[in-house]
């Protein structure tokens, strides 16, 4: 679902506004409608950040400034948002562990198919294989 908002600027801003969109290869509709969402959610966190900063005296267990720095933001439409929470509910698990956990699988599943890539490739150069007993024997296992 979508809705139209409409917004009154003068003609300079209209030709600056054109200008910037093109500049990024959008629509003018586009270009406005990421600016006033990256606009706002800038807002959000920038609130959420001095409230988090005002109650940490109050509460030493909140996390501190460099602990909220250390964290990072990936946006997603919300289809996919609502992709990913339904299988993190599935999963029983919350969104931000999911989308860790998620990551780091994957990373590591990247690094496995390297691995085997390698091996694979050393494997055409020098085809010897050993049986178990023979491996155990070579290294005295």
């Amino acid at each position: 679902m979508s809705s139209t908002i409409t917004l009154r600027v003068s003609d300079e801003e209209k030709s600056a506004l054109l200008k910037y969109a093109e500049e990024q290869n959008r629509s003018l509709s586009n270009f406005a409608r990421l600016a006033l969402l990256e606009k706002v959610e800038e807002g959000y966190w920038a609130k959420r950040a001095d409230k988090t900063c005002q109650m940490h005296p109050e509460n030493p267990n909140s996390l501190t400034h460099e602990e909220l720095t250390g964290r990072y933001g990936i946006r997603f439409t919300d289809e996919e948002r609502a992709l990913i929470e339904f299988y993190a509910e599935e999963d029983k698990r919350s969104f931000s562990d999911f989308v860790r956990v998620t990551i780091l699988e994957t990373l590591e599943r990247e690094a496995d198919l390297q691995l085997l890539k390698k091996a694979l490739g050393e494997h055409e150069e020098d085809q010897t294989t050993y049986s178990i007993r023979e491996l155990r024997e070579k290294h005295n296992l």
